[in-house]
Formats: C-alpha cells, sequence, structure tokens
C-alpha cells in the first residue's frame, strides 16, 4: 500500500483528540484506501477499538478449522530444505538487558528482576513495562545489514518477533494501538525486517506470543496494570487506554501471587482465568492483520499446541487460513508452515512440531524444529558478562544431529535493546559460518537415511521434559549421525577423533543400511581419502591437515559393481542373519515373521548357485537381490514393541483380566503420616477451615524444622497463599477437667510469621467446646494474642483462676482474611502449669513431641496383584522396602530398579521379574503399559511368555518381548503384540538384568494396558464388555478406566485415588453394554469456586454427548460432590468417553439401570459371619479364601464388588469413608471405614 496511506496508521492520538476534523479526516482515507479503520468514536465521543466483536474475515478454501481438515497438510520442500534458520526475538523486553521474561518477573518482588527495575527505573507503580516500551529506541537497529549477515552465516529462513507477551505489537498494528510505530522506537520493526527478506530473498517467519497477556501479565495488578485511559491525562501515553495493553480488566487466576503460578496453566488449565470474546477475537485480527500484511512463510505460535486451544478455535481458524491464503498467493503451491509445542500424533499431521531447547532422541516421522537460544530469549547483560553463550562448536553439533533426525534448527541470536549484535555473538556466528561454508552441503536438501546415527549418544535415552528442555548433551567423536542426498551418504562425527580415524560401522560391507558398496570418500573441504571396508567397519584415516576445527564430514559414495570376494562376505552375513532369525520365528513382539525369513532363505539359496565366474553384471544383480532380503529381514522382519497400533479395532480388557490399569493397590502396613502437614491426633479438636493443605486434606500438625534443637513436631496454622480460603473462627483446642486453683500456659513458640492483631489468639474457656467470636463473651477465663510474641520464644502467659472443679477448653481461636498471604505459626509445645508446677500429664494429652494421626504408606511397598521375583531391596533412609510398588510421583506406581542400594537386595539382581498370570482366550493382543520413568535400564524388557523363565531363556522361551530401553517416555502405551492360537495361561509383566549397566537404573509404569484385537467382523466381544451386575450397578473407580489422556494421577492415604482433569483432558472408560442403563453417577469436584467446568459423556465417536454434568465445587479431597444424571437409553455394547471443559478431580463413575438399589437380602444388623476381615486406611482386605464368593455393598444398597470363586487373599480399596457390608457366601459381616 502507499506509505502516504500506510502512514495514517501512525498519527498520533492526543493530536487527533484536539483536532476532531484530523480525526474523521484520517479515518475517512483509510476507508477510501479499503483499510478497516483503526479507530471509532461512540456515543460518548470516546475512542474504540472498530467493531469490538467483529473478525476479519477467513480466507476458504481447500482446507477447513478442524484437525481433521488440517491433518491433510504436508510440510512444505522448502522448508524441509532450509534446516537451518536465524530468529531475532527482539522487542522493548531487550532494552533492560535482564533476560527472559522481564515484563512479568519485574512485578513480583523477590524475583531479581524486579530488583533490577528497582535500581534502574523505580517501583514499578510509578515506571511500568509500559514506560519501558516509551524509552525504547532501538537507536542502532540496522535490518538490512542483519538480515544480509544471516544469510551469510547459513540461514536460510529468518524469524522475526511481531509481538510477545508483553502484547506490544512489533507492526503498524490496525487492532492494536499499543505498537512500535505509536511509541517506542516508532519504527515498523516487521516491516522492516519483512523488505530486508525480500530484498535478500531468505523466507519470513514470525513468532507470535500474545496469546497469553491474558494471564502472563497478572502481576502487574499490584502495580500499574490496572490503570485506565482517564489516568494518562498529561502521562506521555495519554490518550492510549493502558487496558488495551496489560489486559488486566479480569479476576486473576488462582496462584497468581506466584510467579510460577503460570507454570501449569499454559494450556488454560489448573484454575488459569479464560480470556473473553472480546480479547480472543482481538488476538485473531491481530494475527491476520500481520500475515495478511507481510506474508510471512512460517507462523511460530508460543502455545501448547495452538492459541487458546482447547478452550477455543482461533488457532485452528488461523491455520487455515493461512494454509488456503498460501495455495491461494502460489498457484495451488503450499509454502506455509505453522509450529505449535506439545503436538500429539494425530496434531504433528496437520502443524509442525516445535521443540524448545531441545533434540528428541530418534528420528520423527514428521518434520519438526528445534528452537533454541545462543544466550537467554531476550537479551541478557548477566550472560554476556560470564561467557555463558553456546559456543560455534555447540549449534553446529546440535544441527547436525537435529538434521539426522529430519529436523531443522532455529537460532535465536539475541540483540540488545538498542538492536546491535555484541562481538561476542558475531564471533560466535562467524564460526558458524565458517563451518557452514565448507560443509553446507551436508545440511541442506538433505533426508534422512536408513538410521540416523550411531554411538553413545545415538543409543542412550534422552527423552522431551515437558515441551523440550533437554538439550546440554555432550558429544563425542563417537557419535556419527547420517543424512542421504541424491544417492550420497553424509556422515559427520560430532568431534575430531584424538587417532584420527573413523570407523562407521553402519557403512560396513554387511550392513543391512547399505544398498550398494562403498566406492569413494571424501573429506569435505579438503578432497578424496583412502579407507578400509570389511564386515565390520567402513575405516577412514582423516588427514592431520583439519579443514574445520569442530566435525569433520565425509561424502560417501557408492557403486554397483562388485566382485566376487564382496559378494561372498554379503553370503556369510545373511546366513548368520538366517540362522539367528529361524531360532525366533514367531507371531509375537521380538521374533521375526516367517514370509521375510522365506524370502531371505531362497535369496541365500540362490546366491551359493553363483560362481566365481558369474560376469559382472550378474554378479552386481545378484549382490542387489540378496542385499535387498537381507536389509528387508534386518530392518523390517522383526516385530518390535512399540506404540499401540489401531487401537480402535482392539478391546479393552485390562480390568477383566488385571484388575487395575492405574492407581495400583498394595498389602503392605501403613505407618504414621510422611508429609509435611498432618492431622492432629486426639485429644486436639481442628475444624475444617484449618485444614488447609495438600487440597485441604491436611492441616494443624506441622513438622517443619526451621532451626534449633526441635523434633519437627508442632501444632500449625497457615495461609501462605492467597488463593488459600479465609478461615473464619477457626480453632484448635482440647477439654480437661482441672480443680480449683490457679493456673497458666506456657508455650514454646517455634514460629510466628506476620500474624497480626487479632488473627490468633490463645485462650482458656469455660466449657466442653471451643467459641466463635459473637458468642465469646463470659466464657473466656483467658486469652493472649499471638502477635505478641516471635519466633524461637518462650511465653507464660494465660493465667486464670477457678473456685471450684471446671470443665475448660483451651487452645487457639483464628481468623484470617481472604488476602492475607506468608502467615504461619507453629507451637511446638504447650504446658498447663498450676501455681507455677507444671501438671500438664496430669490433665493435658499431646501437649508435647506433637504427634499427629493420619497415616501415609512409606514410598515402596509390595502389589497386591502383581508378583515379584528376586526383588526385596530394604531401604535404610526409611523409604520401605522395594517391592514393586512406588510411591514417588504421589501416586502407587509398578516399578522394578537399583538406586545404589544393589547391595543390600536379597535374591538374585541378574533375574528380576515383576509378573501377572493370567489365562486369556485365543485371540490378538496388546499388553503394554505408559511409563513415568524409564532410565539407564540396560537389560530390562517387557514380556509375554507359556512359562515363567529366566532373564537369560527369555529370548527363547517368550511369546513377545522387547527391550526397556526402547519404550516410549512421553505417557504413550508401548508394549507388545501377540497372538494366542487357542486358550491359554499366559505370564506377562517385565524382567530385568540388574547385574548389568550402572548402579542407578529403574523403570516406573504408572498405567497398565491389555488390549484383545477384533475378529474381522469388528465387532465387540460381549462377553469382555463391562457389564452392570445383576443387581443393575457397575461401579468404576479411577483404578479401572481404560484410558486417561493428559490427566495426572494423585492418592492420598484415607482418601480414594482420583485423576486431575483439565480441559484438554479425557477419559475412556472402556467397551460398556449399556443395554438398560438408564442413570450415571459421578463422585468429583472442581476447587474452584468462581467455576464451573462441564463433563461431557461420549458414546463411540458420535457428535453430540450422550449428556452432561456441571462439577460441583468441592475443595476438599475428603468430601468430594456427587452427581448423578439421567440419560436416553441405548442397547449393547459402546465405547464410553469423558471429556472435560476445565479443571475437576474425578474419583469414580457408575452407571446404572432402573431400581439399581437393592440390599434387602442382608438383614439389617446381621454382623455374624465367621470369615476375617479387616480395614486398614481404606484397603479392605479378606484373607484365606477358598474358591468363596465375594459381594461388597455400601450402606445405601451400592454393590461395589463382586467376586465369584475367588481364591487366595482378596484386596479392595474402599471408595469413600463410611459402613460397609461384607458377604462371603452365605456370611455377612459389616466394616467401617473410618
Amino acid at each position: 500500500m502507499p506509505d502516504s496511506v500506510s502512514g495514517l496508521n501512525f498519527l498520533n492520538l492526543t493530536e487527533m483528540k484536539k483536532d476532531p476534523t484530523l480525526f474523521l479526516c484520517g479515518a475517512l482515507l483509510c476507508s477510501f484506501a479499503g483499510m478497516p479503520q483503526v479507530w471509532a468514536q461512540d456515543a460518548a465521543g470516546q475512542e474504540t477499538m472498530p467493531g469490538a466483536m467483529e473478525r476479519e474475515p477467513m480466507q476458504t478454501g481447500e482446507y477447513a478449522p478442524s484437525w481433521e481438515s488440517l491433518s491433510k497438510y504436508e510440510c512444505p520442500e522448502w522448508f524441509r530444505d532450509a534446516k537451518f534458520g536465524i530468529w531475532a526475538h527482539w522487542g522493548p523486553q531487550c532494552e533492560p538487558e535482564s533476560g527472559d521474561w522481564y515484563a512479568r518477573n519485574m512485578y513480583y518482588p523477590g524475583e531479581w528482576q524486579y530488583n533490577v527495575h528497582l535500581q534502574k527505573y523505580g517501583n514499578p507503580k510509578d515506571f511500568g513495562f509500559k514506560d519501558v516500551i516509551h524509552i525504547w529506541e532501538a537507536e542502532e537497529w540496522e535490518p538490512d545489514s542483519l538480515v544480509r549477515f544471516y544469510k551469510s552465516v547459513g540461514a536460510r529462513y529468518f524469524m522475526a518477533l511481531a509481538n510477545h507477551h508483553d502484547n506490544l505489537d512489533l507492526w503498524d498494528s490496525r487492532y492494536q494501538p499499543w505498537n512500535s510505530v505509536n511509541m517506542g522506537p516508532k519504527r515498523n520493526i516487521v516491516g522492516e525486517w519483512a523488505e530486508a527478506c525480500k530484498k535478500y530473498d531468505l523466507p519470513l517467519g514470525l513468532s507470535i506470543h500474545a496469546s497469553h497477556t491474558w494471564t502472563w501479565m497478572e502481576g502487574s495488578q499490584d502495580f500499574d496494570g490496572k490503570l485506565t485511559k482517564e489516568d494518562g491525562v498529561g502521562q506521555w501515553w495519554e490518550g492510549y487506554d493502558p487496558q488495551e495493553f496489560y489486559e488486566q480488566r479480569h479476576e486473576r487466576s488462582a496462584g497468581s501471587e506466584s510467579v510460577r503460578g503460570l507454570d501449569t496453566q499454559w494450556d488454560w488449565g489448573n484454575g488459569a482465568s479464560l480470556p473473553d470474546e472480546r480479547y480472543k477475537t482481538k488476538f485473531y485480527n491481530r494475527t491476520l492483520d500481520v500475515i495478511n500484511r507481510y506474508d510471512p512463510d512460517v507462523v511460530y505460535f508460543d502455545d501448547f499446541t495452538l492459541p487458546f486451544y482447547p478452550i477455543s478455535d482461533e488457532g485452528l481458524d488461523i491455520v487455515a487460513h493461512m494454509y488456503n491464503k498460501s495455495l491461494k498467493d502460489n498457484d495451488g503451491e503450499m509454502r506455509a508452515v505453522v509450529t505449535g509445542k506439545k503436538l500429539t500424533v494425530d496434531q504433528k499431521e496437520a502443524i509442525v512440531w516445535d521443540v524448545e531447547r531441545g533434540i528428541p532422541d530418534r528420528p520423527q516421522e514428521k518434520y519438526w524444529q528445534t528452537c533454541t537460544c545462543l544466550g537467554q530469549w531476550h537479551y541478557d547483560r548477566g550472560v554476556y558478562d560470564r561467557n555463558e553463550y553456546k559456543s560455534a562448536p555447540t549449534v553446529i553439533k546440535m544441527l547436525v544431529d537435529i538434521v539426522s533426525k529430519n529436523g531443522n534448527l532455529l537460532l535465536s541470536v539475541p540483540l540488545r535493546g538498542s538492536g546491535a549484535i555484541d562481538e561476542k555473538e558475531l564471533a560466535i556466528l562467524n564460526g558458524i559460518k565458517a563451518w557452514m561454508d565448507i560443509n553446507g552441503e551436508s545440511i541442506y536438501g538433505t533426508r534422512p537415511w536408513g538410521t540416523f546415527g550411531e554411538g553413545p549418544t545415538a543409543e542412550a535415552s534422552n527423552p522431551i521434559n515437558n515441551q523440550g528442555f533437554n538439550e546440554g548433551t555432550n558429544y563425542t567423536s563417537e557419535d556419527i549421525r547420517y543424512v542421504q542426498k541424491d544417492g550420497v551418504v553424509y556422515a559427520t562425527a560430532l568431534g575430531w577423533p584424538t587417532d584420527g580415524v573413523m570407523e562407521l560401522e553402519r557403512l560396513s560391507a554387511a550392513s543391512p543400511y547399505c544398498t550398494g558398496k562403498v566406492a569413494s570418500v571424501e573429506l569435505l573441504g579438503y578432497g578424496p581419502l583412502e579407507f578400509s571396508c570389511d564386515e565390520t567397519a567402513l575405516t577412514v584415516a582423516l588427514p592431520e591437515e583439519k579443514p574445520n576445527e569442530i566435525a569433520p564430514v565425509l561424502k560417501v559414495a557408492f557403486t554397483e559393481a562388485v566382485t566376487y570376494e564382496d559378494f561372498q562376505i554379503l553370503l556369510e552375513q545373511a546366513d548368520m542373519k538366517l540362522e539367528e532369525a529361524r531360532m525366533h520365528v514367531g507371531h509375537g513382539s521380538g521374533f521375526y515373521q516367517s514370509d521375510y525369513v522365506e524370502r531371505l532363505s531362497d535369496a541365500c539359496g540362490n546366491a551359493r548357485e553363483i560362481g566365481p565366474e558369474t560376469d559382472g553384471e550378474a554378479l552386481s544383480l545378484a549382490y542387489l537381490t540378496l542385499q535387498q532380503a537381507y536389509s528387508a529381514l534386518s530392518l523390517e522382519a522383526l516385530m518390535k514393541g512399540g506404540m499401540v497400533e489401531d487401537e480402535e479395532l482392539a478391546q479393552n480388557v485390562t480390568i477383566r483380566y488385571l484388575e487395575e490399569a492405574r492407581h495400583f493397590s498394595r498389602t503392605d502396613e501403613p505407618g504414621e503420616g510422611t508429609t509435611r502437614f498432618g492431622l492432629l491426633a486426639e485429644p486436639w479438636v481442628v475444624t475444617p477451615n484449618i485444614i488447609n493443605k495438600d487440597n485441604n486434606t491436611h492441616g494443624g500438625f506441622d513438622s517443619y524444622i526451621w532451626e534449633g534443637n526441635y523434633s519437627g513436631r508442632a501444632i500449625g496454622v497457615q495461609k501462605w497463599e492467597k488463593s488459600e480460603a479465609a478461615i473464619e473462627n477457626g480453632m484448635i483446642y482440647q477439654t480437661t477437667t482441672l480443680p480449683a486453683g490457679d493456673y497458666s500456659l506456657r508455650l514454646n513458640v517455634h514460629e510466628q510469621n506476620k500474624f497480626s492483631e487479632g488473627e490468633a489468639c490463645l485462650a482458656v474457656v469455660e466449657g466442653a467446646d471451643f467459641f466463635e467470636s459473637e458468642n465469646a463473651e463470659g466464657r473466656v477465663l483467658a486469652s493472649f494474642d499471638m502477635s505478641g510474641t516471635s519466633s524461637g520464644a518462650t511465653v507464660e502467659t494465660c493465667r486464670f483462676s477457678l473456685d471450684k472443679e471446671t470443665t475448660v477448653s483451651l487452645g487457639w481461636h483464628v481468623n484470617l482474611p481472604a488476602d492475607a498471604v506468608e502467615k504461619s505459626m507453629r507451637i511446638s509445645a504447650i504446658y498447663l502449669l498450676a501455681d507455677g508446677t507444671d501438671v500438664s500429664e496430669r490433665y493435658l494429652k499431646n501437649y508435647e513431641n506433637i504427634q499427629r494421626k493420619d497415616k501415609s504408606y512409606e514410598r515402596f511397598g509390595v502389589s497386591a496383584h502383581w508378583e515379584t521375583r528376586n526383588y526385596y531391596i530394604p531401604q535404610s533412609n526409611g523409604d520401605g522396602i522395594k517391592r514393586g510398588i512406588d510411591y514417588y510421583n504421589g501416586y502407587n506406581a509398578l516399578m522394578l530398579g537399583i538406586w545404589d542400594d544393589a547391595e543390600g537386595a536379597t535374591g538374585d539382581l541378574s533375574n528380576v521379574a515383576l509378573y501377572r498370570r493370567v489365562k486369556l482366550p485365543a485371540g490378538t493382543y496388546f499388553f503394554g503399559a505408559a511409563y513415568e520413568n524409564v532410565y539407564e535400564v540396560e537389560a530390562g524388557y517387557i514380556f509375554v511368555s507359556a512359562e515363567l523363565c529366566s532373564t537369560d531363556e527369555l529370548k527363547t522361551h517368550s511369546i513377545a518381548y522387547s527391550s526397556m530401553d526402547e519404550a516410549a517416555k512421553d505417557g504413550s502405551w508401548y508394549g507388545l503384540k501377540f497372538t494366542l492360537p487357542e486358550d491359554s495361561t499366559i505370564y506377562l509383566g517385565w524382567m530385568a538384568d540388574f547385574t548389568q549397566g550402572g548402579s542407578q537404573q529403574e523403570f516406573r509404569m504408572e498405567e497398565v494396558v491389555l488390549l484383545r484385537y477384533l475378529d474381522e467382523e469388528a465387532q465387540w466381544v460381549d462377553s469382555l464388555a463391562l457389564t452392570t451386575n445383576e443387581d443393575g450397578w457397575l461401579y468404576m473407580p479411577a483404578a479401572s478406566w481404560a484410558k486417561v489422556v493428559d490427566g495426572n494421577l494423585a492418592e492420598q492415604f484415607g482418601q480414594a485415588p482420583y485423576v486431575a482433569l483439565s480441559n484438554i483432558s479425557k477419559v475412556q472408560l472402556g467397551q460398556v453394554d449399556l443395554t438398560g442403563v438408564e442413570r450415571m453417577k459421578f463422585v468429583m469436584g472442581c476447587d474452584h469456586a468462581n467455576e464451573q467446568p462441564k463433563c461431557r459423556i461420549v458414546v463411540d465417536n458420535e457428535d453430540e454427548p450422550w449428556g452432561s454434568v456441571s462439577v460441583p465445587y468441592a475443595p476438599s479431597l475428603y468430601s468430594p460432590g456427587e452427581v448423578e444424571i439421567e440419560l436416553e437409553p441405548k442397547e449393547g455394547v459402546h465405547t464410553v468417553w469423558l471429556e472435560m471443559s476445565g479443571d475437576a478431580k474425578l474419583f469414580s463413575v457408575e452407571f446404572l439401570k432402573d431400581g439399581a438399589s437393592q440390599i434387602g437380602e442382608i438383614a439389617p444388623g446381621n454382623d455374624a459371619g465367621t470369615f476375617d476381615v479387616e480395614c486398614v486406611g481404606g484397603m479392605l482386605k479378606i484373607p484365606n479364601l477358598e474358591n468363596d464368593r465375594v459381594r461388597i455393598y455400601g450402606a445405601d444398597g451400592r454393590i461395589f464388588l463382586v467376586k465369584e470363586r475367588f481364591t487366595g487373599d482378596l484386596m479392595f480399596r474402599l471408595p469413600v469413608k463410611g459402613l460397609y457390608i461384607v458377604k462371603v457366601g452365605d456370611q455377612t459381616r459389616k466394616v467401617a471405614y473410618h
């Protein structure tokens, strides 16, 4: 557009206000130019953004804004060829030169950037981030020379920051008046970058981060973040509305008082304040504005998946617009790339996965990108001063590794606030340029080879952490990476070998990856080299003269011409492979498919007919035929363990055969609670509002050791965060009867932190109960305000006299308002004195060495359903005994491992197993697990076998097996596929030889799964479906759900396990026979009173939900809510899903038929059973059953468990506290779960 027109966007708003004619003319001219108006006026004459809810029109075409439609996308070849991009992550947050997230952290007292801000600019209330923008001048910024230089370094695309979470648009934005043209440097930063990219023929990318301003800037509410337009009179920003910048016209997110509170809310869950439609539409319009006007080839979103996903679809709309626009603008050629973080497998079909500061440890099928930075994302003077930039060798080695795994590297080079690049960065980039000038052909336009590499880091496990964050790999010269282009293989050593020799096993004469004979080897930047190639390796001697100091690159070419000697070497290797494969032909993971074995057998037979007299062309053809059969058997025939395939064609039978999918039951006895906060033991009475810790399950007891000789046992009251509820009439007290006399109390105060007058009072009250604020008059015998003491003090106070024997209550009365923070009180002892003599032992209990009554398991324990072999490792630190269960992450997971404790083990650690024995009908199955951790396991396996063999016999005696070092670590199901030709009793589980490998190795399974694949008719097997029992009930606690997607497991002793769900979570309950089901009941709750999440019930793949329920507010885990819904009848077996639209804790689900409530066969009060039964911490145990029929009922008639002909010790976790009725055969007993 003409500059004269675009310049109207930058008219000073203050001048417009002074001259309405100027305002009107500007608006008219914009309209005449076909541009949407930047400003309009309401009836009161106030400037507003135009059409606040009107949306920029989307480009329509081949792509619709849905994952299904967008999955047709293929990453364009130009991006796959580019490999290396440079990013100017540059904006006003670079001005203070104090690193990442400055505009957020400067608003949090105690953060180092807050202190920097105080020293540089003063209090953020007076000089906020808007004022940082005002002083940002970018006086040394030269985009033309920078882009020209970046291209010379080797960048094949350039990324510019369009906006960050600070919400300043860096172009002449039509929808955001707070932009770099109206203020700050008063330059069109995106426009000038775009002009330079066009000049130097470099594809342009734009990174867009402003979707998160809504929550990211919440800390500013305590300073200048709530300013309004009216507050700007006489200020530099007069006429601008700060709320268009800070976007803080809303309630704060839960936990926003902490700078880290946002960490778990990036996907808009866990109590995040949700943006309104105006905000989302404005973001959408701003994004389409910059796309339409500057035509970026790449758009980078700093979001988990896409902006506002999953609460809204603006992100999908933007992607569809960009794809359709690209096809329209480029004559049907797709050039557009959109990136997002933390993508599912399906989402990687639709957009490009971006990995922040990390590299996957294995190649990816779909193209992807790493984004990383030389230092911090925003310029940090401290990184410069401490010489903490990534070096040129570090960047090059990362690039080579990434390219070998089918990815690109986007490198951010921080610019100073002035826009200048510093001399240290310049030197690093010149080092990168020197290597790329020589070796660029091994990078640009290449594609992955048959294997990405070899060496220590190629074989090691290095899982992604969250959205990346696993960089820092220590590459060595033994690490080789491979790529291919135009029939040539490039082999790069990630360091120069000290002996001057490169040995490449994957390029040996017997390698299944090679389809020809090595003809020549060239060192890029030097020339041809001599080499030798045998059945073990391609060996190349490097010259003393190094063309670069970072990493040597070999260019390896092949020929079809072979000698008879070459042919015999290949035949010998093929025969050896064939012999191995014939011993392991089978129908499960870990075994070879028979057709591949037969193919190689035929090829080897034909090869033996070839004699030394065979002519060259025939010999080459025979070599190629044998090589292809050998390669196919080596690379394709072995049925490896892997991710579950065709899940939609399988029936989940986990609960039918394995009892539990997660939250694994244990049989060891619990001990005293081990968490910091607990429940005070009797005789202390504690009101529920004091119990405000650990999701409102603990409180009143505090074991924190601050200083001094102290046991870590105290009476405690805390309200540390504003998000914790107010405490009104909170009480901790005990009651005793005293004879006439004179008394006082003495306290040992471990801590008193910030309690003000009237917030906590020690008191003695006449009577058997304590007092509330409104009925205190006349009952209080003595009191003491706790604000009058301090940490570490001993206080004698509360003197009172009794003229007769009197019942009194003594303790604390607490009132803390909703906005109270950092309040903490701990009393390590309270003594009762009579005339100065300590009489506590006679009249008080639990007054020193304070006891707690909550219980918990030790970390390690015994599984109720899985058995172990040779695995018994006592722990010296009080964590229990390793026997198959690990509570490390707050829930019971299955586990095998050692951690510097092998010497204490009982049993043979070379032959460890964790397993189940089950009987399965004939069919094809998948057995697997979701792994919470797999760490440095050298000889660990998942297995299925007909007999419980030893670890040494596993490969020859199993039905299926796979090495644990191949297991997925991202929560996906990883396991084995196997076929049973007839009904069979099998063993399944895990084995390990812990004598191999290091002293620290372990793996933990948070979820197990057993699937049975459907027959050719693809019908559910009714007999294997989940069904209501004969009484019309199907009870499903969290342990029994088929699958949890994006949920967090949690459990505490004495409270039913649950799964914490968010708005991206889904739960598959399984395949359920819904015939006759009329109702469902949910035990669930949310702990945010201002939210009301929804839970949708979805059957199969139907678009419309079967039903929907609102999640009740229930902050205490001990008192979750119950909600019931009536449903339209359905017939037959269906897959039932639950989908959340907010945060909730889900404990259990029930399916109910009409009249499903009967307990008539059990006479009320009948407790005549002679069988043994006990309940400890909610775990019910019935030992020594022998082919017995067992039922467990709730007091309301609900039946929770039916077992037919059960033998052994039955373990069942009771869902909630209350009275239960247990029936074994014809005998019944009552059991109370307190």
